[in-house]
């Protein structure tokens, strides 16, 4: 190897072991309660720094797979075929090996059975970041053998192009079931294998790393992948510079322009997406080159360096050592206990055969949802009808959950039920009725006469208690007219998940109550479990005093113990290849 090309890893090297350093870093908070807001994703639409890892190491990947099919002349045999299926298979199996298990490790955790904690394949996640990583690994490498090299910015121009208009024309910009890239993982994954994105506080089946989205990450690699051609065909690194500055900054300011009518988005790794961290990525391998073989100074890159020269293999070291952190237990206090939900149902019972109407509710969902017990949907009508009936305060809960369980069922009396129900129950200040009950009027549902005034008042109100998909709703009723009726669907907003009673409160409680509560105290657990997680980040907010500050310093902590192991290496000279 000769030392320019050297030089040129050694940049490559440090972008990626910065990139390495930054994911495991975003994805190991102390608590994701209190991020520190450049450390935590945009929402929805927009970018922050956060956003920027994942697509600079895709970037730093594409850079890396010139470099390593140049060795093959570009040109497809048995050898090469080998080099790239095994490649793809690996990072394949070891996405599904992390996610598999961490539900085993959590499982156990939470005192599941070995026997059930093992067998999570029916909610294993089929994508994810090593399988995104697989299939553009692989797809790029196929592009790049049998497709001109001179037509690669064509073919990266038309992904860009044809995703856009896919987007375009299936409402790909909304966060809703209708999306087209939600519509496509559902049909083929389900929602069982899929992660779910959260945004305006609610959560739909949305794979971030889904299949359509895979598509601009082909081209997303394949740009990084003509930037290592550049780099190997010009040797002089101020011709490097200026021609990743030059293209860097066209494509932030495409980007950039563009983004008014096709929105930056990482959870759909939109068009414009694309072009700007790619853009971003190129400026900062720009600087590196500067800095590191243009000025020479390399005293600070070792740090970095330790990252980069097994990026892949740390990441995985990483993954690992967060599931054991957040798993295994190092105390537990006195009362504690694992929630049981089988022996909470059975206590339940015994209470609603006691005319408990919190337990008659409790047991419903549990039915309901299968928590403990069978789904069985006509018993949990049952036994909410039995709570709605009773005397016993308070009633929300039943009213609302009854409410719920009529609007599954699709006729009109039911609805106009359900309406009835959920209005008692928002008067009785439930912020969930209160939404739900606003959208009722908004879509005009259960006989309902639309009325955007009267949603928007209840909005507010359920708003006002801190539920965000109200206060989302909300900002969309000052923004428009129409409310939330100009760009989602009533199921696309409707609550649907049934709330469950508390314990009752007092000191004189009758057999039958203080029954429901150890039901209660049973399917919520008890007591506190501490984790190497939490112990860490218990001493980080003692260091602190502030639970953000606190979640950095996690985080700092966590990098620093992920990067002794790859110092060892680096110093080791032993490289990993995945």
């Amino acid at each position: 190897m000769s030392s320019q090309q050297s030089k040129r890893l050694v940049s490559l090297d440090i972008l990626r072991g910065i990139t390495i350093a930054g994911m495991l870093m975003v994805n190991n908070p102390g608590t994701w309660s209190h991020i520190y807001a450049p450390l935590d994703h945009a929402e929805w639409i927009g970018l922050t720094p956060t956003d920027l890892v994942f697509p600079f190491f895709m970037f730093c990947m594409g850079v890396a797979m010139y470099f390593s099919l140049r060795k093959f002349d570009f040109k497809f045999s048995p050898k090469l075929a080998l080099k790239i299926v095994r490649r793809t298979v690996l990072l394949f199996l070891i996405g599904w090996a992390i996610h598999w298990f961490s539900h085993l490790m959590y499982g156990l955790a939470k005192g599941q059975p070995w026997a059930v904690a093992v067998n999570n394949l029916p909610t294993l996640r089929i994508l994810g970041v090593f399988q995104r990583l697989a299939l553009c690994y692989f797809f790029g490498s196929l592009c790049a053998i049998f497709i001109k090299h001179k037509m690669l910015p064509w073919v990266v121009g038309g992904i860009l192009v044809i995703y856009a208009v896919i987007l375009g024309v299936g409402h790909g910009y909304d966060f809703s079931l209708d999306n087209i890239v939600a519509r496509i993982d559902n049909a083929v994954m389900g929602p069982d294998h899929m992660y779910h994105e959260s945004a305006g506080g609610y959560s739909i089946a949305l794979d971030p790393e889904g299949i359509l989205s895979t598509l601009p990450c082909i081209a997303h690699t394949l740009i990084g992948f003509l930037v290592g051609k550049m780099i190997i065909e010009h040797r002089d690194n101020r011709y490097r510079m200026a021609c990743l500055l030059e293209v860097g900054f066209a494509f932030i300011l495409l980007g950039w322009l563009l983004h008014y009518g096709i929105p930056c988005s990482k959870k759909v790794w939109s068009s414009t997406y694309v072009l700007i961290t790619t853009g971003l990525a190129m400026s900062v391998l720009a600087l590196l080159i500067l800095v590191i073989d243009v000025k020479g100074h390399k005293k600070w890159c070792h740090f970095f360096q330790a990252f980069g020269i097994n990026p892949l293999s740390l990441y995985v070291l990483g993954s690992v050592f967060s599931i054991i952190f957040g798993a295994v237990t190092l105390h537990k206090s006195a009362d504690f206990e694992n929630p049981d939900p089988v022996k909470a149902s059975t206590l339940y019972t015994q209470a609603a055969q006691q005319g408990i109407a919190q337990a008659q509710n409790n047991l419903a969902v549990a039915y309901y949802t299968g928590t403990g017990v069978d789904v069985n949907k006509p018993r949990a009508v049952q036994l909410l009808q039995q709570a709605v009936g009773t005397d016993t305060l308070p009633k929300a809960a039943a009213h609302y959950n009854l409410a719920l369980a009529y609007m599954t069922d699709n006729t009109a009396a039911n609805d106009a039920q359900a309406v009835q129900l959920l209005t008692l129950a928002a008067d009785s200040a439930m912020q969930q009725a209160q939404f739900n009950l606003g959208l009722c009027y908004d879509f005009g549902k259960g006989g309902l006469a639309v009325d955007h005034k009267k949603a928007a008042e209840l909005y507010s109100l359920a708003a006002q208690q801190g539920l965000k998909r109200a206060q989302t709703a909300v900002e969309a009723c000052y923004s428009d007219t129409l409310g939330v009726t100009a760009h989602n669907t009533f199921n696309d907003l409707f609550i649907t998940d049934m709330t469950a009673c508390d314990t009752i409160a007092g000191k004189q409680l009758t057999a039958a109550q203080r029954t429901y509560n150890s039901a209660v105290a049973l399917a919520q657990g008890a007591g506190e479990r501490t984790t190497v997680h939490s112990a860490v980040f218990d001493f980080c907010k003692a260091v602190t005093a502030d639970e953000t500050m606190a979640s950095c310093l996690f985080a700092i902590i966590f990098i620093l113990f992920n990067w002794i192991f790859g110092y060892i290496l680096y110093k080791k000279n032993i490289i990993i290849k995945i």
